[in-house]
């Protein structure tokens, strides 16, 4: 799948093994192999199975998964994220990481 912003740029990239379209709900379920690439966050994620919920417009997965970008590389199980990957959220996470600025706080 090709996912394109409101001006019709290539905005991320979604492969996978198995999917499949709930046409009742518009919601998407791909396992086997599934790898995400936001071209405009230069992330990439790697996981089993990966859930899109078109009501909320976020991807989801409770298995493990990992995120990496240029500089780092997060491990985790238990995923969630916008469509864009712009806002991404971990339930457990491990692996290092750059915090983005002196600003960085843990809550």
């Amino acid at each position: 799948m090709i996912f394109y912003d409101s001006l019709g740029r290539k905005e991320s990239i979604l492969t996978a093994n198995f999917g499949r379209l709930d046409e009742g709900n518009n919601d998407i379920f791909l396992r086997d192999s599934v790898v995400f690439i936001s071209l405009t966050s230069a992330q990439r994620l790697d996981c089993k199975d990966l859930r899109f919920d078109s009501k909320t417009a976020l991807f989801t997965t409770d298995r493990f998964c990992r995120i990496s970008t240029p500089t780092d590389t997060i491990y985790g199980r238990g995923f969630r994220a916008t469509q864009d990957m712009s806002r991404s959220e971990f339930m457990h996470v491990y692996g290092t990481f750059m915090p983005p600025d002196s600003t960085f706080s843990f809550e």
